[in-house]
């Protein structure tokens, strides 16, 4: 994520001086004698110890060091620093093969030194050589004047100045060169670096590969004439779709008269699609820059083989929603609304075929006439718009009822043959006399909302309503990751138990406290540690309040959101009737600021980690009570032993520390996921294969969902990114909404709620603990190489299986047997998966019978002892199957009576997506995003092979884009959209020799997309 932090912003290394201490000794007793590299040192400085001046008349067999903050060490040499400033009296204890003991002890003075920010201002980053850089040195917290800075221009060439004045240094080589200055104050060596990139000006290749989720269709007749032109506007052209997929597309009520345009002289009035449904599917679409452009674009169901309209979504807002009632040959028509003197209504639009087996129900604000209302009446609201103000005779109605606010109106048969008649339907399609009424009723309800000023409450049906369950966090269905990890189960084991207060500091860009699923989850103590106010963009230093002003880190100004969206992961309240679902919704969540616009500093971080542990910090307060659950999803490459140090401070004063593995796709080590004792998190997909952006290596401890915006696995419509918790920038304002992420960021949250879950029913647990159950098996489910392996590390998070592993500490007879998952979802290119039977607990249990409620579907044990307990195949036969999407049932009874369910989806299809639509590859400047290099592709075989041949050398940000409303901008809502390496976390390429075989991928871009970004580059095609 962009919020990952740069350790350091500007770092500090220090120099070392001398010490020593006093002793204490008896006859026939060894001497303790300390030495120390300094006796005076500021925060952070790493201090060594030495004992090796201690004797004994025989063999001193142990040395152990305090270090009179609470922590220790042995040996005869040892290093310490110090994250509180004061006096610290240090005692050596040493012990002799006589089991006599000596001690000794030195104070150590540590201090707090703003004084030590260095900045380097050059007046060129890059070029190419003979380059001729002017550097400057320069400080915000102390005064430079007289004051010798030494430079490392990193080609071996130095130099020295005097304070701020430049220095000029000639590049004659190309390379990277890292730029180093430091000046001495008051011993401490200060530091600051910079980058210079040197070129050898010469162009080379560069190449690669844009996939698109699978059947993702584009529009045949978008407004872009570089696309190929194939008209979808009747059933005679209707364009082909497979029964899942996702369309991006466009259209045009009127001819936009633009003589760039296809559409310059006739309008695009609708796109009419061919395909064959399932029942209980859903189709959901979503209109590009509603907010902006007021655009009206309806939905229609048409069935093909009687050629009866049988629904229709006449709605005035975003989102049109219908749902499949019978299975069969359908057209869907979505179709820009020409009534009533409405529009122009040009733009982009998004269409989603969702499966029938998903659980998600996309929410939607629309009108439908599979809804139920009363026909012929619609309820005006008197105090919006000019509903004020209107009669019964400007509205053409007959009121029936009325009150101080709102009255209900009549519409009289003549108006309702009028309005199906006037508004037709373009196609020929019939009615039945119902379904006309209603479809009349809703059009005249939009008739009347563009009378009334297109005000979007003035007017609405006389719903009728039945009484029902409320369900409970309407988006979680959205939440994929979460059945992945069991969590569902893992909450059902909980219920009646007896739960600890848990507290879990996310650490992080802080947190947006007023969102709806997060206000009442945090705690009352909070707290910015962001020191720097340019950094923290709040208009100060460190204080009591962590809200997250924005980070301005996002292509585009936007922000990223990323510790609301973390936070949301770890705890978003549950059974509210809101939103989404946190994993330990019953737990409270810290809100720690440390990331601002420039990341994170040690020392930021640092002291957010003291005051969540409850130790000495730079704020001289502590919590009410101390988290149990650090959540850090941040990391850099380099090791920093201050930072370390504070880490383990933490640990050893009870605190679990769950960081991220970071998102480079490396197995360079990444910290602090990489510090021993934290729990480092790399990232699966849905499919739990490891995702293309996580890193891994041997500090991975365990995987968790990180989510691939580029994949729909589960067939809901949308890429398997994480879903959580956001904030939507609305100009000057923020308001709450949710969002898919992608990102071992991601990743963590989830594992730190779930040893939240664990917490909460056992207070003792530990870090030793959580490894411990980690390394044996106990808590994960092994998905990679058998046991420990650099991907996984011990294996996938199980949310059941760590509750049940600190329920079995209480109850060690309760025993179960579990399923590995308990949805599996096959597309139509997939046709066999694998799933497990596992024993939690110590008594045998076995599975008594396996049963399958469909004949395409057999289940076969595959590795299994002889209780049935281990690995079953689950294989289908499509042959005879027409093509739709198909659900079934498995049940494993199981020897104490209870049942194992399992539902399986396929989908049958051979229909293929086919090659559709053009992207735009541009390589722009990071900096400023202009483009330098532009190239139109066009999609063969499912994806877009491009390849610039000569690349001026430096670096750039690689995306792609379809522009469908032909603006000249790509990545617009609606359209097709990526980035490398992936769309919400930019890492620009440097080109220094040919560049071949990058891989990115594209989707359309949505609502929730936009929220922070956006990759909104200008094309150079005009």
């Amino acid at each position: 994520m962009k919020a990952i932090v740069a350790v350091l912003l500007s770092i500090a290394l220090f120099a070392c001086g001398g010490g020593g201490g006093d002793s204490g000794s008896s006859a026939g007793s060894p001497s303790s004698t300390i030495s120390v590299s300094r006796s005076e040192a500021v925060i952070g400085q790493l201090i060594q110890f030495d004992g090796s001046g201690s004797s004994d008349d025989g063999t001193i067999v142990d040395y152990t060091w305090d270090f009179g903050d609470g922590s220790g060490a042995n040996g005869i040499n040892v290093s310490k620093s110090y994250a509180s400033e004061g006096n610290y009296t240090v005692r050596l204890t040493v012990l002799d093969n006589d089991n006599l003991s000596s001690t000794s002890s030195t104070v150590i003075q540590v201090t707090n030194d703003a004084a030590s920010a260095l900045t380097i201002l050059s007046s060129e980053s890059a070029g190419i050589p003979p380059l001729d850089v002017n550097f400057q040195a320069i400080s915000t917290a102390s005064d430079l004047t007289n004051v010798q800075v030494t430079w490392d221009f990193g080609d071996g060439n130095s130099s020295t100045s005097l304070g701020s004045e430049a220095v000029s240094h000639i590049y004659n080589e190309e390379g990277v060169f890292m730029v180093r200055a430091s000046r001495d104050f008051e011993g401490q060596e200060q530091v600051a670096e910079t980058r210079v990139l040197v070129l050898d000006g010469k162009t080379y290749p560069v190449s690669g590969t844009v996939t698109t989720a699978v059947n993702t269709v584009v529009d045949s007749d978008v407004n872009d004439i570089g696309n190929e032109y194939f008209t979808n506007n009747s059933y005679a052209d209707a364009q082909p779709l497979p029964p899942i997929a996702t369309v991006s597309g466009y259209l045009a009520s009127h001819a936009t008269g633009e003589a760039k345009d296809r559409f310059v002289n006739e309008p695009d009035e609708r796109d009419v699609y061919r395909v064959d449904l399932q029942a209980n599917q859903r189709l959901f679409l979503e209109i590009a820059d509603w907010e902006t452009s007021g655009n009206d674009f309806d939905l229609r169901l048409i069935n093909a083989d009687t050629m009866f309209e049988v629904s229709s979504s006449l709605g005035i807002n975003k989102t049109e929603l219908l749902s499949v009632d019978q299975t069969g040959s359908y057209y869907v028509v979505v179709e820009a609304y020409t009534a009533f003197n409405s529009g122009p209504y040009r733009g982009n639009y998004t269409l989603r075929l969702i499966g029938q087996s998903s659980a998600v129900l996309p929410e939607s604000k629309h009108f439908s006439t599979q809804q139920d209302f009363v026909t012929k009446q619609m309820v005006v609201m008197h105090q919006t718009g000019r509903a004020a103000s209107l009669s019964t005779q400007d509205l053409g109605l007959t009121q029936t009822q009325s009150s101080a606010n709102m009255s209900l109106y009549q519409s009289n048969d003549q108006q309702a043959v009028a309005l199906n008649s006037s508004a037709g339907d373009g196609l020929g399609a019939q009615f039945s006399d119902e379904y006309a009424a209603k479809r009349s009723t809703l059009l005249e309800i939009k008739r009347l909302h563009y009378q009334l000023g297109g005000v979007e409450q003035s007017v609405s049906p006389n719903y009728l309503y039945q009484p029902f369950a409320l369900s409970n966090d309407p988006l979680v269905s959205r939440q994929w990751h979460y059945e992945q990890i069991n969590l569902d189960n893992a909450w059902q084991l909980m219920q009646n138990s007896t739960l600890n207060d848990v507290v879990v500091a996310v650490i992080d860009t802080g947190i947006f406290q007023n969102h709806p699923d997060l206000r009442n989850q945090l705690t009352s103590d909070g707290y910015d540690f962001i020191s720097d106010a340019s950094n923290a963009l709040d208009g100060d230093g460190i204080d009591a309040n962590p809200e997250d002003p924005g980070d301005l880190t996002s292509p585009g100004g936007g922000s990223s959101w990323h510790g609301t969206h973390v936070a949301g992961t770890v705890a978003a309240q549950t059974d509210n009737s809101l939103g989404v679902a946190g994993v330990a919704p019953n737990t409270k969540i810290m809100n720690l600021r440390t990331l601002g616009r420039y990341g994170g500093s040690t020392w930021d971080i640092s002291q957010a980690i003291l005051y969540a542990a409850g130790l000495s910090n730079a704020s001289n307060r502590v919590p009410s009570q101390t988290a149990d659950v650090i959540n850090m999803s941040l990391g850099g490459s380099g090791y920093d032993s201050a930072f370390d140090s504070v880490t383990q401070q933490a640990i050893a004063s009870g605190v679990i520390v769950v960081a991220a593995a970071g998102n480079e796709s490396t197995s360079q080590f990444s910290y602090p996921a990489a510090f021993a004792n934290v729990i480092g998190v790399s990232a699966v997909d849905a499919a739990k294969d490891l995702t293309s952006y996580s890193n891994y290596g041997s500090y991975i401890d365990v995987a968790a969902p990180g989510g691939d915006g580029s994949a729909d696995l589960n067939g809901d419509g949308y890429g398997d990114g994480v879903y959580s918790t956001y904030v939507a920038e609305n100009g000057s304002s923020n308001s709450a909404s949710y969002q898919y992420l992608n990102g071992t960021s991601m990743a963590a949250p989830h594992v730190a709620g779930v040893i939240g879950l664990m917490r909460q029913l056992n207070s003792e647990l530990t870090t030793d603990d959580v490894l411990n159950l980690l390394a044996q098996g106990e808590i994960t489910d092994d998905i990679g190489s058998d046991g420990f392996d650099q991907l996984y590390g011990y294996g996938l998070i199980n949310a059941e299986k760590a509750v049940r592993s600190q329920l079995d500490t209480d109850q060690p007879d309760r025993s179960a047997l579990s399923l590995s998952t308990n949805q599996v979802s096959l597309s139509f290119i997939e046709d066999s998966a694998e799933v497990s039977v596992e024993l939690i607990g110590s008594v045998s249990l076995s599975v008594n019978s396996v049963q399958s409620n469909a004949s395409w579907l057999t289940v076969s044990p595959q590795n299994v002892d002889a209780n049935g307990v281990g690995d079953y195949l689950l294989s289908v036969n499509r042959n005879g199957l027409s093509d739709g999407n198909y659900g079934a049932s498995v049940v494993f009874s199981v020897s104490n009576g209870s049942e194992l369910n399992l539902g399986v989806s396929m989908n049958v299809s051979n229909v293929q997506a086919g090659d559709s639509g053009l992207v735009y590859v541009l390589l722009s400047d990071p900096e400023t995003g202009s483009t330098y290099y532009e190239q139109s592709v066009n999609m063969n075989n499912g994806e877009f092979s491009f390849s610039f041949a000569e690349v001026l050398s430096g670096e750039y940000e690689l995306t792609v884009g379809s522009d469908h409303d032909n603006d000249y901008r790509i990545c617009d809502e609606g359209e097709l959209c990526g980035a490398y390496p992936v769309r919400n976390d930019v890492t620009p390429i440097l080109v220094t020799e040919e560049t071949s075989g990058l891989s990115l991928s594209v989707e359309p871009i949505t609502t929730e997309d936009l929220t922070n970004q956006v990759l909104n580059y200008k094309l150079l095609k005009q």
